[in-house]
């Protein structure tokens, strides 16, 4: 319902909705860019636009304005307004993974390069291969709760990889 109201304030106001990313709304002939995240709004264009939006918006809806985003959903944003240059960064976020999940795993006995190498030939294990990996599992069994914080923190990268958008 808040969603629905949203988007028709932005439709009124000539904001159009983009087909490559429905969170994304933005106004052909100013440079006014509006990312809706839930109830989290982002906007970017000149101070009278944004003035202009927000006023509008605070007819029905309850909008603050915030002043300058230094971060939007775990993103870091770095304005360079001489250059004219937007940086987005998850740096910080991804380094709170890495300290809070720290060295989950020991390294396997048979370590692979990554990436694997172009000429490199996949073989079937040898059966004195097979024994031994097997005989490894047996002295260091790991149940799927050992792997949690392992599958944890692969997710939290998993998720940094799909939500920053070049």
């Amino acid at each position: 319902l808040w969603n629905a109201l949203l988007h028709s304030k932005l439709d009124a106001l000539g904001m159009q909705r983009s087909q490559l990313d429905p969170s994304l709304y933005y106004h052909k002939l100013r440079r006014l860019y509006c990312v809706v995240y839930v109830d989290d709004i982002l906007v970017t264009g000149n101070d009278k636009d944004i003035a202009a939006l927000v006023q509008h918006l605070n007819r029905d809806l309850n909008v603050h304005k915030s002043g300058t985003a230094t971060e939007f959903l775990g993103m870091e944003l770095n304005y360079d307004r001489t250059a004219g240059r937007l940086t987005i960064s998850q740096s910080s976020a991804i380094r709170a993974v890495v300290e809070k999940f720290g060295n989950l795993v020991e390294l396997p006995k048979h370590r692979v390069a990554t990436p694997l190498e172009t000429s490199a030939r996949l073989v079937s294990p040898t059966e004195e291969e097979l024994a031994e990996r097997e005989a490894f599992q047996k002295a260091n069994p790991r149940t799927h709760k050992d792997l949690r914080p392992y599958l944890s923190a692969l997710g939290s990268l998993i998720y940094f990889y799909n939500t920053t958008r070049p």
